[in-house]
This record gives C-alpha cells, structure tokens and sequence, in this order.
C-alpha cells in the first residue's frame, strides 16, 4: 500500500497551503509543484485501489469525466469491476465527478492545469482586482487606501475630535501606531474607538473565460483529495 507515501504529499501539500495563506502569495513553480502532488496523490490512490482487484491492470490512471458517460468510460478503462468488488471505493471515486456536484468541474480542472503544466508550460498567475482599506474612527471613515502595495503606509499619534452641537469639540483619543500593507492593517486592536474594513481584496487568479481563485481552489482540491484518501484506504484495509 502506498497510504504513507499519499499521507506524505499531502502533509507537504498542507504545510504549503499554510504558507501560501500567510502570504497570501504563490509563484509559477510552487503552484505546479503543488497541483503535481495532488495529482500524484490521486494516481498512488488508483494504483492501490487496482492492486485489489481480482483482475488488476498493468496500467492505470486515476478515472474522471466530464459526464457520467465519459466517467463510466473511464472507470471501465482503469478500475474495470470496482463498482462490483469495492461499490463504496467506487462510490467516493464518484462523489468526486462533476456530474455529482452540480457541475463542479474542480478535478478535471486541477487534472487539466497539471497537464498543461507539465507538458506545455507553467501556469500564468496574475492579480485582479484593488487593496482598499478604509480605516474609522468612532464609525466615521477617516483614511482610505487603495492599493498599498509597496513597502507600508505607518499611521501614529493622529489625536480625532468630533463637533458637538454647540460648536465645542470632544477629544476621541489619540491612536495608536497602525501599519497597512496592501489590505493587511496592524496594530488596531490598540485602540476601542478606531477599527477598520477590508473593502476589497486582490485576488491571485488563473485568468480564463472563468478565473480561476489560486488558493481556495487548491484548498478545495487538498480537502477534497484529504477526505477521499481516508474514505479510501478504510475500505482497502
């Protein structure tokens, strides 16, 4: 059984996605090394799924379609007589398909861009999109920034007063240091009277007819992937 081999890829695969979050960031190489895990993960899978057959081919990839009919073609070209010796494996192959998700086509999109990645070229990222913050005082929107990309923007020892109906003035307070970088802002949480909105956020994206968001789609793959190799392997003990 290849389980520990599969646990591994996805272990690297999760401590990967951690960083990439954190940085909210992922270059060409990364992403084509982590799509080609995925992948791999799914393949090690097929393979020991077939090894128990009772009439195991000598070679096999991991079954998807875009229909039912072109899965059930697929099946019956790698895994022939699952449905009938593992119905559950079968069954959480299937689950995975778009005809069993409203049309979700993730897999055969991830199947797609690793292919292309590894036999044509890397995968073009780009962002979409603006930064925007808008930072309050006592509710009232004070700075705006757009786009704050580049080094950060410090804010320190801005003192807010508000009029009052008889033409005096009430001093709020004076804030704390805030930092904002692109649409990260730091040190807010100094200060009860001043908080902040995240308007808008760019977006790392595979442009296309439909963009594609990078990081939750690859973490809708690596759940995906995660769950089926438990389900998996509990019925192939």
């Amino acid at each position: 059984m290849r389980k520990s081999h599969v646990d591994k890829l996805l272990t690297a695969i999760r401590e990967e996605l951690n960083i990439i979050k954190k940085m909210e960031a992922i270059d060409e190489v990364k992403f084509k090394s982590i799509l080609e895990n995925l992948r791999s993960s799914l393949e090690y899978i097929a393979q020991d799924i077939n090894s128990m057959l009772s009439k195991p081919k000598d070679r096999i990839y991991f079954p998807y379609g875009k229909t039912k009919e072109n899965f059930e073609g697929s099946i019956n070209k790698n895994l022939s007589g699952i449905q009938y010796e593992y119905p559950k494996v079968y069954d959480y192959i299937e689950s995975l398909q778009s005809h069993k998700n409203n049309g979700d086509d993730w897999l055969i999109t991830m199947c797609s861009l690793t292919n292309h990645a590894k036999h044509n070229g890397l995968i073009e990222l780009e962002y979409k999109g603006n930064n925007h913050v808008i930072i309050h005082a006592e509710g009232v929107p004070v700075f705006e920034f757009i786009n704050v990309n580049n080094g950060e923007v410090i804010l320190k020892e801005n003192t807010f007063f508000v009029s009052n109906d008889d033409g005096s003035e009430t001093n709020l307070g004076t804030m704390g240091e805030i930092h904002v970088t692109g649409a990260k802002v730091k040190g807010v949480e100094d200060d009860d009277f001043v908080s902040f909105s995240i308007v808008e956020k760019k977006k790392l994206v595979i442009d296309g007819k439909t963009p594609i968001e990078v990081i939750p789609f690859l973490e809708k793959c690596f759940n995906k992937i995660s769950q089926f190799s438990t389900d998996v392997y509990t019925q192939l003990k």
